[in-house]
């Protein structure tokens, strides 16, 4: 390794996880992030920003608060001088990474009041801080909170009894001592301002940050706005989330103009990858990793603490847009699980998701698309690396299902593959994928049980729903449905038909090589008609198909949402692999 670090480095320091993103100013990047859903909208946006900064010269880290993604939980309830302290230990881990002498903090939400207050602080030498759509009342983000988990809940078609108690969203829970912290929150109560010059990044739908702006100016503030366009579309979920081009761009380029110097001479040595990648929890050992030859993709492996000499490995794949940590972080939660059970994994991050840059030349889009069955097959080459006599299983649900299901039919190291909630087994291009995704994984059958609700009726009569929308949705379901159902039969030719055939090719394939596979579905969800299409009746499907069993998952989302259903989810990945193995 040469003696400045270059390109993106997984880095870990106290229970953070972090990547670091080298650059040769004197001047670092520190980027502080949200929260909950919030976060896993974000993502995206703040590793597009740590490297463009990066690739100005200005060495980046941005990293994960205690008990959040890749960072391990803490022994006693969080509470926001946790994160505070992980966010002082994340200077000092930048400081020491890049030999930067001053920083521009950056926050996203909630990272956006911690950068104010820790910036406004007389113990360290700042140039800037940036505040990005910044929470500036606390109490009032918490009772937002609770009112965009009901719309969530609402949205996946589950009962608001199933919300836990307390703040959460998504299936994240907020400890009540945390909760507490963030209710403490007032920017525009505070008497002091940030001691470096500061750019508010304020979106139109909260009048609060406009109202930040005002305040740092009568404070005599050096302070700046700028207008948050996009983003409506960045946070409205990870699958449809659109990255605000104009604003990252306009972003890094304030970043830019910030004063900074050439700090080559002063950089220490460089450290080796191993000290900084690795966490240790109480039962497993978690490395972070960048490989890869197309472009860096980010993984995680897990390993259970005394584990066998070739524990089986389950190897995580993306759920839409979602990054590795997972919805409702079941991701890293099912891999530390398993590890407590003898059973190693790898979660990452495929191309253009999460921490994962895009693939340079191919497009935006890559769900179901051929980029991700490479990314896969380049992570289980990778897997077989660090893992080199153990038997590897896939997991993925929804489109990370499809791309399990492609590539257990390829020439692999594949022994099983667990297939959640798929909703799609052989992709049609003609499909637009925006408008499957925006349309969402819902059977005819729950429409009609929605309707005979008395909340949804009411909204419908509020004018609440789009109805026109609603119904073009379930008119072109119905009409798919019949589609496929007949056209087979009459016309051997169609595309349905040919789909039929290559799905009957892609069978023999998994049969043949005795590779193993774990259907699993929700009750209601939608993936349960796909799944009957090409299977036939799900009830008889392993006495057609000696390789395959069917499993479900009661009263659960398309996201497995509520506890009980991740756990019950867990306990399948557990019997499934050591019945196997």
């Amino acid at each position: 390794m040469s003696e400045v670090m270059t390109g993106s480095q997984p880095v870990s320091f106290g229970s953070c996880a972090g990547i670091f993103n080298s650059g040769i100013n004197d001047t670092g990047v520190l980027i502080l992030g949200t929260w909950g859903f919030d976060e896993l909208c974000s993502r995206k946006f703040l590793t597009a920003l740590a490297s463009m900064v990066s690739k100005q010269g200005f060495p980046a880290l941005r990293f994960d608060y205690p008990g959040c993604v890749d960072s391990l939980d803490l022994d006693q309830d969080i509470q926001l001088r946790d994160w505070k302290q992980s966010a002082k230990a994340a200077m000092a881990t930048l400081r020491s990474l890049s030999g930067c002498r001053r920083l521009i903090l950056v926050g996203f939400g909630l990272g956006g009041s911690l950068a104010m207050e820790l910036c406004s602080d007389d113990n360290d030498d700042f140039t800037a801080c940036v505040l990005l759509a910044p929470v500036v009342s606390g109490r009032r983000f918490i009772r937002e909170l609770t009112l965009r988990n009901k719309v969530i809940y609402d949205g996946l078609g589950l009962p608001r009894s199933a919300m836990p108690e307390g703040c959460s969203i998504g299936g994240l829970e907020l400890s009540e001592s945390l909760a507490d912290g963030i209710k403490k929150i007032r920017l525009d109560q505070q008497r002091a301002g940030p001691r470096a010059k500061c750019l508010i990044v304020a979106h139109a739908g909260d009048p609060a940050q406009q109202a930040l702006y005002d305040h740092l100016k009568g404070l005599n503030c050096d302070a700046e706005m700028l207008r948050f366009e996009g983003f409506e579309a960045l946070m409205e979920n990870p699958t449809v989330s659109e990255l605000p081009v104009r604003t990252l761009n306009e972003v890094a380029s304030w970043i830019e103009q910030q004063p900074a110097q050439n700090a080559v001479a002063a950089l220490p040595k460089a450290h080796p990858t191993e000290p900084y990648a690795g966490l240790t929890g109480a039962d497993f050992i978690e490395t972070r990793y960048f490989f890869g030859e197309h472009s860096p993709l980010y993984g995680v492996a897990c390993k259970p603490q005394n584990a066998a000499a070739a524990p089986p490995v389950i190897v995580f794949i993306n759920a839409g847009y979602d990054p590795h940590g997972g919805w409702a972080r079941s991701t890293v939660e099912n891999s530390r699980s398993l590890a407590r059970q003898g059973i190693a994994s790898f979660r990452f991050d495929m191309s253009n998701i999460g921490d994962s840059p895009p693939r340079p030349g191919a497009a935006e889009e890559v769900l179901y698309t051929d980029v991700q069955s490479e990314d896969l097959k380049t992570a289980l080459e990778f897997t077989c690396k660090l893992f080199p006599d153990s038997p590897i299983l896939l997991a993925g649900k929804c489109s990370g299902a499809y791309v399990a299901f492609d590539v257990a039919a390829r020439p692999s190291s594949v022994r099983a593959a667990f297939l959640i909630n798929q909703l799609v087994i052989v992709w049609d291009p003609e499909n637009d994928i925006g408008e499957i995704n925006r349309a969402g994984p819902r059977p005819l059958d729950e429409y009609r049980d929605r309707l005979t609700k008395g909340r949804l009726l009411q909204r419908l009569f509020r004018g609440d729903i789009d109805v026109f929308a609603a119904l073009s949705g379930i008119l072109s379901q119905a009409v798919d449905n019949a589609s496929r159902n007949y056209l087979p039969k009459i016309a051997p030719f169609s595309k349905y038909a040919r789909f039929r055939a290559h799905f009957k090719c892609k069978m023999q394939d998994i049969e043949s090589r005795n590779v193993k596979l774990h259907i699993i579905c929700c009750e209601k969800d939608q993936s349960r008609h796909e799944i009957s299409y090409y299977f036939g009746d799900l009830n008889t499907i392993p006495e057609r198909f000696t390789n395959v069993t069917f499993h479900t998952i009661e009263n659960a989302d398309h996201n497995i949402t509520p506890k009980k259903a991740r756990q019950d989810l867990l306990d399948i990945l557990v019997k499934e692999a050591r019945d196997l193995f």
